[in-house]
């Protein structure tokens, strides 16, 4: 079992690397993490809606992912408050308190969903979540030590050394857990280290000596390992560069702008990522009127959310959408919304239901789109294939949302009646993923390099399929980390 120091300390890219070098040695695995808490999710094809780093992980595994691999699924949807998915399926809304209690009730559900995947696989690879240290929250934990012991799983616990103290947090970590808890833990991994490694041999000494488990590995920062992120992450690490043909980072000089719309609950940020391999392009975030003047972007994404009425009324204090709407009667932009991004784009939302809201509350939307969405409580959780048709080329992807959307005379972008919509400078879509469809986003370049004035042609793509990028960072993973220590932590 992979637990981490912190959030964000690489748990997720761990568990689903070793995911892939068991599966390389013939092995059936699986990843399991009890409780996660994201806004970046998937729908398998059960219908069933789960993170998204145990879809990669399944990925990486080369197995089908299941909702038994995340169980419970916490997706934030304002302050202290997040929609509680258990099983694929919405449960409820409920505040951080309230929560709290609950999670007692979902211990039984959390370990059926274990034991299930344990008697399909050999060789199950678990996920904590945050940290095992936060001595506040022990007595409600299901996901780490409490989820190692009833494994009865071997744990590395993995830090962040770029964010300092890596070696006091593993040994601080050590001094709150109970006895048992300390039992389990039988080794260290240092991630996300820049520098010489030699540089750190005394300090995995003095581990070794201080508590009797060895640093088992030293991961390096890799800043493009083209893998999808799991949560919210630093937008301007992750997307502000710019790509040439070679693949390398360049000045932003002569690229094309791809304006993102900073939504405060942005929803499967992973949309984005298909932009990241493309040469000439930069992606840059939105979150003003000025900034939207500033970087005069051909195009702009407006990707989903967990409130969508709350992230449409930060856009219109940020003055955004007024300068969006402007842009677009004037020919200068095409603009893309995706699932809550869509709902924006239209006359108006309503929640009768409460999904989001209070019950009852309307709003105006942008009015770029002659649609109008009615939030339901009913979730639609399913994968898709479809026809696009401004190119007749085939798309696939998923949705995930809450709401129905009603037009009015307006083209449909997809063969399937209500899936997307278009206008010539507008596009909406429930289509999660659309841009992993290498011929609906070659299009949507082609139309805003036409918007930018670029008269040359596309430049290939720097695209590398997920099981490269998979084998890629397992590769890394073989190089740096202790693997046979690993494998004969779990009996191999």
């Amino acid at each position: 079992m992979f637990q981490g120091t912190s959030s964000n300390a690489g748990k997720s890219l761990m568990t689903a690397a070793f995911c892939r070098l068991l599966s390389d040695r013939n092995i059936a695995v699986a990843p399991f993490k009890a409780q996660n808490m994201s806004l970046n999710s998937y729908v398998t094809a059960d219908g069933e809606e789960i993170g998204r780093a145990q879809a990669l992980q399944a990925a990486a595994a080369r197995t089908e992912p299941q909702s038994s691999m995340n169980p419970v699924l916490l997706k934030p949807t304002g302050e202290r408050i997040s929609q509680v998915i258990v099983r694929g399926k919405p449960r409820a809304n409920m505040e951080t308190r309230a929560y709290y209690q609950y999670k007692q009730e979902l211990i039984s559900e959390v370990r059926a969903s274990y034991d299930a995947l344990a008697e399909q696989y050999e060789v199950i690879v678990l996920e904590g979540a945050g940290s095992p240290g936060e001595i506040n929250l022990r007595k409600y934990d299901i996901v780490n030590m409490s989820m190692a012991g009833y494994a009865e799983a071997p744990v590395v616990l993995v830090g962040d050394i770029d964010r300092g103290g890596v070696y006091a947090s593993f040994i601080g970590h050590l001094g709150v857990m109970a006895e048992w808890e300390r039992k389990l833990v039988n080794a260290f991994l240092v991630n996300k280290f820049r520098g010489d490694e030699s540089l750190l041999d005394s300090a995995h000494s003095y581990m070794l000596s201080r508590t009797g488990r060895p640093v088992i590995g030293v991961m390096p920062w890799i800043r493009d390992h083209q893998l999808p992120e799991e949560d919210e992450v630093n937008f301007d690490l992750r997307y502000g560069g710019l790509r040439t043909p070679s693949g390398e980072e360049s000045p932003p000089d002569d690229s094309i702008v791809i304006g993102v719309a900073a939504l405060p609950l942005l929803s499967n940020s992973t949309d984005l990522d298909p932009f990241l391999r493309e040469p000439g392009i930069r992606l840059v975030k939105i979150d003003s009127a000025e900034s939207f003047k500033r970087h005069r972007p051909a195009g702009l994404i407006i990707p989903g959310s967990k409130n969508v009425m709350a992230d449409l009324r930060h856009l219109q204090e940020a003055g955004i959408t007024e300068a969006v709407k402007k842009a677009v009667e004037c020919g200068e932009i095409v603009v893309v919304g995706i699932c809550g991004g869509l709902q924006m784009l239209g006359h108006s939302l309503y929640d009768p239901e409460g999904v989001e809201n209070e019950p009852g509350t309307r709003m105006k939307g942008m009015g770029l789109l002659n649609i109008n969405t009615v939030l339901e409580g009913e979730k639609t959780l399913r994968q898709t294939h479809a026809r696009f048709l401004p190119t007749g080329s085939e798309a696939s992807g998923y949705e995930i949302h809450h709401g129905r959307s009603n037009q009015a005379a307006e083209k449909e972008l997809f063969d399937i009646p209500s899936l997307g919509y278009r206008r010539e400078y507008v596009w909406g879509t429930y289509l999660h993923g659309i841009f992993d469809n290498n011929g609906v986003r070659r299009h949507f370049l082609t139309e805003i390099r036409r918007i930018a004035g670029k008269e040359s042609p596309l430049l290939p793509s720097l695209h590398h399929s997920l099981d490269e990028a998979l084998d890629g960072f397992a590769a890394v993973f073989e190089k740096n980390v202790d693997v046979s220590y690993m494998m004969k932590l779990i009996g191999y």
